[in-house]
């Protein structure tokens, strides 16, 4: 297949995936949609991997990781994590109760290279699920690479009715004793304190005033690029003398965090350079190279460890976030959703918390108030889980797997 057949194939298929997700409001994922339909194109001898090769973006994909990781460390709003840090507590303690219970139970039953690549991928996250593809690919176990990939998918088809259920039960609770009226005078107070709030941030850092001022995608792709190669150079040196902990991937996202913190950054550098979604496609359908290594045999023999796993990990996730959100005044139905957010993530428990909310309100009130409470609530749990613990937990393991 030609290089220009190879990519339109390619990219047909992610936009058909995520004109899926679109019109099903996220019920089919771009995931449900282009893994079988990939996978149905290699056994039919349709499409291989040199086809997939063909089309360069899984070289787009080497050259752009480390810049990927360094702009995700952009991201990370550590104000954010201080203010809500009762949230983080919890994130964190059914992070590690996923932990233990898989590289426990899930290793008893399914072995310890199962059970090792598949916890980074059950906290949540495309980049993690990449780097653990990649660490056992670079074993020389392609079938598991495959593996970790349908988990991801899997794990989102768990996620949905939780996280709907849970803000449905939450909603109805809290409108038990809401008051419309009192709500209509707070609420401009609210809006107002969010604005003065707004006004006493800090300076603007020095990398987004000279980005404005200049207004040029390319200011922030080169700043994204210079402290990519850095990263490259500091992992260089470093991964092999920590065992591969502090590869590539985790110095590059602890580097992001660092010179955003010092504003020698600007959030976010490749969203605003215009090329993350390219960036981001050749990443997704790259890795998808790995089904070609699944027979129809192997993904048959595949789906009890697949199910098992995700089932032990939403265990391991649950009792700890539970207990936890007791201790801190959630209710039940919070506490459960936030902890099942390493299953999820943003955009999906957005619009699933969404249209929920939407669904039980009976009036603009009542949905204004819901949304306000408890999306909230649910984001940054995704925030904290998925964008945050996922790609430190996946960038450690990766470097020890």
């Amino acid at each position: 297949m030609s290089l220009v057949n190879s990519l339109t194939l390619l990219v047909g298929i992610y936009t058909l995936g995520v004109l899926v997700s679109r019109w099903t409001g996220g019920r089919i994922g771009s995931n449900l949609f282009s893994l079988p339909v990939m996978m149905i194109l290699f056994w039919s001898g349709l499409l291989t991997v040199e086809d997939v090769n063909a089309s360069f973006l899984p070289n787009v994909y080497s050259i752009t990781m480390a810049l990927i990781l360094v702009s995700l460390g952009t991201t990370f709003n550590l104000q954010l994590l201080k203010r809500e840090w009762r949230l983080v507590v919890v994130c964190i303690s059914a992070q590690i109760g996923c932990g233990l219970l898989t590289l426990t139970l899930s290793r008893a039953l399914f072995g310890w290279d199962m059970a090792f690549a598949s916890f980074p991928v059950l906290s949540g996250g495309l980049i993690a699920m990449t780097l653990m593809q990649e660490a056992a690919i670079a074993k020389g176990l392609p079938e598991l690479a495959a593996t970790v990939l349908l988990v991801l998918t899997v794990q989102g088809w768990i996620s949905m009715p939780v996280i709907s259920n849970c803000v449905r039960a939450e909603g109805l609770n809290l409108l038990k004793n809401f008051d419309a009226e009192a709500w209509k005078a707070a609420h401009p107070e609210m809006s107002a304190a969010g604005k003065d709030g707004e006004k006493k941030e800090v300076k603007e850092p020095w990398a987004d005033r000279f980005y404005k001022k200049y207004n040029s995608p390319y200011i922030p792709l080169f700043m994204c690029c210079v402290w990519g190669a850095i990263a490259a150079a500091i992992a260089g040196w470093a991964s092999p003398r920590t065992g591969g902990i502090f590869g590539a991937a985790l110095v590059g996202i602890l580097l992001g965090i660092f010179a955003r913190q010092t504003g020698l950054i600007t959030r976010d550098p490749l969203t605003q350079a215009g090329v993350m979604p390219f960036f981001m496609m050749a990443m997704i359908m790259s890795t998808r190279r790995s089904l070609a290594s699944m027979s129809v045999q192997g993904l048959i023999n595949a789906i009890v460890p697949i199910a098992g796993v995700v089932l032990i990990g939403a265990i391991g996730l649950l009792i700890p976030g539970i207990l936890i959100g007791k201790m801190f005044k959630l209710s039940l139905p919070m506490s459960i959703a936030v902890a099942i957010q390493a299953y999820s993530g943003y955009p999906g428990n957005y619009q699933i918390s969404t249209e929920c909310i939407e669904a039980i309100a009976k009036t603009k009130e009542e949905e204004a108030y819901l949304k306000d409470t408890i999306v909230p609530q649910i984001v940054i749990g995704g925030i904290i889980s998925v964008s945050i613990l996922s790609v430190i937990i996946g960038a450690v393991c990766a470097g020890m797997f």
